[in-house]
């Protein structure tokens, strides 16, 4: 009798066995301090993805506790998980506000692409960095973190909520996801992404051609024309096509079926789209985000099938808690954190990250050239006006003065207006009677309608005809010029709804996230392989991962506080959920 061999698992299989101690507490402690380190850094910063990344960043280059091979399962996870978030994103937008936010989106993102490549090329040059690894590095910092965008967006609740300001209403007020400036972030987001994908594909073609640029033209023009395709398509085909079908053959059935029937529906066509997008040779993100809008546009108003609905309650509790922070911790595991810290790299990481800041932030400056141009007008800042005016218009002539100069009068300066208004009163009187006084007619208007100021005794009259020039002066300066009486609206409409909306903007594209990591990463391994053109050196790439940290670090902070401070005055203004356009 032959002896037995030790058996070999068959193919696909393995042997099952106990997992050791240590990595079983190794794997609760990481997905339990995840949690932790999300709701300390939201409680600190407002940013909750800064402790995900940080505990990343312990667990993978500084501690190495994590095996190689967990850490690539944590990054396809986490990489479901930045599908998620887009997907979720493009669940929550109405098609028609997609649409209608394209073009501002363009014209923000390549603001946001050409502003951080020209800094780069300038500073590497001062810094004597080649100008290939000037093109490599400012291609990583010219994307925007979609997945960061999108999460922090979420994240942000409504201020009108916290603070009670719609008490009493019967629907909750909108978030800033679906406010009419937050969709042109997200899709300007899009658009940077999409075009990160094609300075990839150059950067990875330019390295293994060593410089040879002949199929370049197909490299570049591949991912554009699959996104513009799928953007131009995908929209217009499940609005004509794909809803009336739903509504005639599926809805019902869906119905009747449940959420599983949409969970199962929705699954599919984000698979779909998905696959769609890699094959063409685009983002899949930008296929993940397609996807949602295409399903958010399918059940008819008074249909009871709701895919928002489905995906909060049964996927994201799963997103919220183990997939993104998956995906944000992954962020982390690609940093190499202790090489960074050399006195050369660090002041010039920190000056890179400052002007990528600022090529990102000036961004905001689409939105006040465009309501400069053409200035906003919605039913909350026509409300506003007109509460303004009707204020201005119960006050005494001369009241107005006081309240531009001095703000709102109390009680004890309107008493002593009193007399002035009687004046005026009384001049208004000898107008009428035939005699010359130089008051303006707004002035006299005003004066008459004051019911205090009609009936006037006779032991007056004297002290009139002494204050009188006084009274002409006064009188004269109530009437401002026609320009300045128009542009006051204009400048307060400026001060109160545009740079608030212009500095979410700019601030929301400021983090680079996974999209600069992956950029430099592929760069970095493609210069290192044997026969590949240099396309990025160390100490530049480590430049450039210091801005792409730190960048991503101040823009959910700032982003965060931008959403506490100004985000009621964002959803009630004429870029917010009430605005119907220009």
């Amino acid at each position: 009798m032959s002896s037995s061999s030790p058996s070999v698992p068959p193919p696909g299989t393995v042997p099952y066995h106990e997992p050791s101690i240590p990595r079983l507490l190794t794997l609760s402690s990481l997905i339990y301090l995840l949690q932790v380190a999300r709701s300390v850094a939201n409680a600190i910063f407002g940013a909750g993805l800064l402790g995900e990344i940080m505990i990343g960043v312990i667990y993978g280059p500084v501690a190495k506790i994590l095996p190689i091979e967990w850490e690539e399962t944590i990054l396809v996870l986490g990489y479901l998980g930045l599908v998620l978030i887009v997907f979720e994103a493009g669940l929550d937008i109405k098609p028609s506000l997609f649409v209608r936010a394209l073009p501002l989106s363009t014209i923000a993102a390549l603001l946001g692409i050409l502003t951080p490549l020209a800094f780069t090329f300038a500073l590497f040059q001062a810094f004597g960095y080649p100008t290939l690894h000037a093109f490599t590095a400012g291609s990583a910092l010219a994307s925007t973190s979609l997945g960061t965008t999108f999460y922090v967006l979420r994240a942000q609740s409504t201020p009108a909520a916290r603070t009670g300001q719609n008490v009493g209403s019967l629907e909750p007020p909108p978030d800033l996801a679906e406010t009419r400036i937050g969709v042109t972030l997200q899709a300007a987001a899009l658009i940077d992404d999409v075009v990160a994908l094609v300075l990839l594909a150059v950067i990875v073609s330019l390295a293994k051609s060593q410089g040879n640029t002949s199929n370049l033209g197909w490299t570049v023009g591949r991912p554009l024309l699959a996104s513009i395709a799928m953007v131009l398509v995908i929209p217009p085909l499940g609005l004509i096509v794909a809803r009336p079908l739903f509504r005639k053959w599926l809805e019902a059935p869906v119905e009747r079926i449940g959420r599983n029937a949409e969970l199962l529906l929705g699954m599919v066509v984000l698979s779909g789209f998905l696959a769609i997008a890699y094959y063409a040779g685009t983002t899949m993100l930008l296929g993940a985000y397609l996807a949602g809008v295409f399903l958010h546009s399918l059940p008819s108003p008074t249909s009871t099938v709701d895919f928002q609905c489905t995906y909060s309650t049964w996927v994201g509790p799963l997103q919220k808690h183990l997939f993104a922070p998956f995906f944000f911790s992954s962020i982390g595991f690609s940093i190499p954190f202790l090489q960074m810290w050399r006195g050369r790299i660090i002041w010039r990481g920190i000056v890179y990250a400052i002007l990528m800041a600022l090529g990102k932030g000036l961004v905001g400056l689409t939105v006040v050239i465009q309501d400069t141009i053409r200035p906003p007008t919605n039913v909350g800042s026509a409300k506003r006006h007109a509460e303004e005016e009707e204020r201005k218009s119960k006050e005494p002539e001369v009241g107005r003065i006081w309240s531009r100069i001095f703000g709102t009068r109390d009680a004890v300066d309107a008493k002593k207006d009193k007399p002035v208004a009687i004046a005026m009163s009384s001049a208004a009187e000898r107008n009428r009677a035939g005699h010359v006084h130089p008051l303006t007619p707004i002035s006299t208007r005003g004066a008459t309608n004051d019911p205090k100021s009609t009936a006037l005794p006779s032991d007056i009259s004297s002290s009139t005809q002494v204050v009188s020039p006084s009274i002409t002066t006064s009188a004269t300066l109530v009437a401002p010029p026609p320009s300045r009486q128009s542009s006051s609206p204009r400048i307060s409409s400026l001060l109160h709804d545009t740079l608030p909306t212009a500095a979410f903007l700019g601030v929301g594209l400021i983090a680079r996230g996974e999209i600069g990591v992956l950029i430099l990463q592929s760069a970095i391994n493609s210069s290192s392989s044997p026969g590949s053109a240099k396309m990025l050196g160390e100490e530049a790439f480590l430049v450039a991962v210091w801005a792409v940290a730190l960048c991503t670090i101040v823009g959910p902070v700032g982003m965060g506080w931008v959403c506490r401070r100004f985000g009621a005055r964002l959803v009630e203004g004429p870029w917010g959920a009430v605005g119907t356009g220009r």
